[in-house]
């Protein structure tokens, strides 16, 4: 399984330097997804996170090379799409499939951008999940301008049981775990589960379903809904939480 690394210059990750890429097809195509790719980062403004456009082009390269000529994976437009979304979700930026697929020319649907996910999963960049929920953690922290109190019990969740909110996508493990802090610390008349949904861009359904997978993973299944679970989770991650050494 291929693996970039962020920054990694796209004719790098291809085995070539621009001195000394022919005038072919290949070029074309590289230049038709430059193209693309930065016109995403600036519609979703993503040209300000560090490393982004190296990185999501070294991905769009790689894919595209190792994708068979002809395939829908080599449609330039919405590979540039999927390169797009699969950087900014492990860099930390999460951004909507329905409101990528905008983009892409018409005739070409989420569909499309499945089928092309699908047949470029070998070749898309590899981050620890840890580092992914962290980034996103620090997104959703930010947009709600979470107390202090709320951090640091995030960072002791994150230290002590992790492995306990990975059940699902990263934006909804990240979003359970700040949604965990918020209950344990008392402070969810403030950070409403609510608001730490629509901070993380995820259904509070998913959010609920990760929290509740998340308590009976740690031995304390709950007997209610999250939002009426305070209690439980003051129990499990309370002010005598030790996180694992």
């Amino acid at each position: 399984m291929a693996t970039l690394q962020a920054n990694t210059p796209a004719a790098t990750a291809c085995g070539a330097t621009p001195t000394d890429i022919a005038p072919t097809h290949w070029r074309e195509s590289m230049l038709r997804g430059y193209f693309a790719v930065k016109r995403l980062c600036v519609e979703f403004d993503l040209g300000n996170i560090p490393g982004f456009f190296n990185t999501c082009m070294a991905s769009f390269a790689q894919a595209y090379r190792a994708a068979r000529k002809g395939s829908q994976a080599r449609n330039v437009p919405v590979l540039a799409a999927v390169s797009t979304y699969r950087t900014a979700m492990a860099l930390g930026a999460p951004i909507s499939k329905s409101a990528l697929i905008r983009y892409l020319p018409e005739g070409k649907t989420l569909a499309s951008f499945h089928a092309v996910m699908t047949a470029t999963a070998p070749y898309s960049l590899r981050v620890d999940a840890r580092v992914i929920t962290g980034r996103l953690i620090r997104v959703i922290i930010s947009r709600l301008d979470a107390p202090p109190v709320i951090v640091d019990k995030v960072a002791q969740i994150m230290s002590g049981a992790f492995d306990a909110f990975l059940l699902t996508k990263p934006p909804v493990n990240a979003a359970a775990i700040v949604a965990a802090a918020s209950l344990a610390t008392g402070q969810v008349s403030q950070l409403s589960m609510t608001r730490v949904a629509a901070a993380a861009r995820v259904a509070i359904s998913a959010v609920n379903r990760c929290l509740s997978c998340a308590a009976r993973r740690l031995g304390h299944p709950l007997s209610s809904t999250p939002v009426k679970s305070a209690e439980a989770f003051h129990a499990l991650f309370g002010e005598f939480f030790t996180p694992a050494s």
